[in-house]
Parts: structure tokens; C-alpha cells; sequence
């Protein structure tokens, strides 16, 4: 999107008269797996749960709690990151341990969806 204010800056008319046109598939489009709209589920709430979500945010906002931590052996992690990323390096690549984090997340997120959750007052969303 173009600006036309002062130093193509973008305003409010340019946002409301954007008209996007439809982006063609490049070689990035297809690296990526698309995102599917609404790919989510709308659960209904009971009043039972309806009671419980709304004692459970107030309780997070107006009673003091405090966060546990937990030290880890990764020795074995970062035995594997190594050996990786020593034959990833001729590609430019190196992986983080937050990289071997975020996949551990995504898959714990895909083994149990549910965890992945939203609560919308009248609705869960899943």
C-alpha cells in the first residue's frame, strides 16, 4: 500500500479505500502451509462453566499468586543442536534451543487441542 500523505505517509482515506488485489503464489506461498480461516470451534458455555471462567479470571486478578520454576537437564538437547547444526552449517542454518522449545509446544498443542483454548465469556473457543 502506497501513502499519500506528506512523506508517503499512509492516512485514513488510503486504508479506507484499499482494495487489495489477489496476491500471486510465489516461492514463498509454497515453503508455507496456508492458514485456514476459521479453523476453530465455538463450544457453548453451561452456567456451570460460565461460573467457573468468571471465578477463575477473577481469581487471577485479585488474588495474590506466585510462579513456580523448574531447572531441566537438556544436556541431551544440546548434544543433538550440536550435531545439527554442524551439518546445517554449509545451509546458513543454526537452530536455537528456543527453536527445539516452540516445536515441543506445537506438537504437545496437537497431541492435545484443547489446551489450546480461548476463553470469550459466552464461548470456549477450541
Amino acid at each position: 500500500m502506497k501513502g499519500t500523505g506528506p512523506d508517503g505517509r499512509i492516512t485514513r482515506q488510503d486504508v479506507e479505500s484499499y482494495n487489495p488485489l489477489p496476491a500471486a503464489p510465489g516461492p514463498a506461498a509454497s515453503k508455507f502451509p496456508s492458514i485456514v480461516q476459521d479453523a476453530y470451534t465455538d463450544i457453548p458455555v453451561s452456567n456451570m462453566r460460565r461460573v467457573i471462567g468468571t471465578r477463575l479470571t477473577q481469581s487471577k486478578q485479585e488474588v495474590p499468586h506466585y510462579y513456580l520454576t523448574v531447572d531441566i537437564q537438556m544436556d541431551k538437547l544440546l548434544k543433538m543442536r550440536q550435531v545439527l547444526n554442524s551439518t546445517l552449517a554449509e545451509k546458513a542454518v543454526k537452530l536455537s534451543i528456543n527453536d527445539f522449545i516452540v516445536k515441543a509446544v506445537a506438537c504437545a498443542l496437537a497431541d492435545v487441542p484443547e489446551a489450546n483454548s480461548a476463553w470469550l465469556g459466552e464461548v470456549i473457543r477450541q
